[in-house]
């Protein structure tokens, strides 16, 4: 099974570019809001060898918006990388130019089902911790 991925992509980025999707950081010494995101991807080929876990990562954030910097700081290599791709696409907005570090933590899960469907779903507490979970059916079982 495939995903269609630009219509979850899309339903996702609505969802979350509305101005009620923003989200005060708390442990922030400035009010950021995040603009924009991209969640990392969990490859194909990283699932088919059933590697999950968390990424713990850091980001600095500069006083335009942009992300100036990612280390990714534990979790499997695969999962660092698509982590690291994906926070340096990210914009916040930051109402007194200050510049920011921010802990993040991204949890890939696979989950073991009889679905034929290919199940992708995200959840999390913008933008602290987040989980990314797939399931891990049949489809993938036929690959191994």
């Amino acid at each position: 099974m495939r995903i269609e991925r630009r219509s979850f992509i899309s339903s996702l980025w609505a969802a979350i570019v509305s101005p009620a999707a923003a989200s005060e950081i708390p442990d922030a010494t400035s009010k950021l809001c995040v603009r924009k995101f991209l969640m990392p991807p969990y490859p194909n080929v990283v699932r088919k060898l059933y590697i999950q876990g968390e990424v713990s990562a850091q980001v600095r954030v500069l006083g335009n918006g942009t992300v100036q910097s990612v280390t990714a700081l534990g979790g499997p290599q695969p999962l660092r990388e698509s982590v690291e791709w994906a926070l340096k696409q990210w914009e916040f907005v930051v109402p007194d130019h200050q510049e920011a570090d921010l802990n993040m933590t991204f949890s890939f899960i696979l989950e073991e089902n009889e679905s034929e469907a290919c199940i992708f779903q995200v959840s999390g507490a913008l933008p602290n911790r987040f989980e990314i979970k797939m399931n891990y059916g049949p489809h993938m079982k036929s690959n191994r």
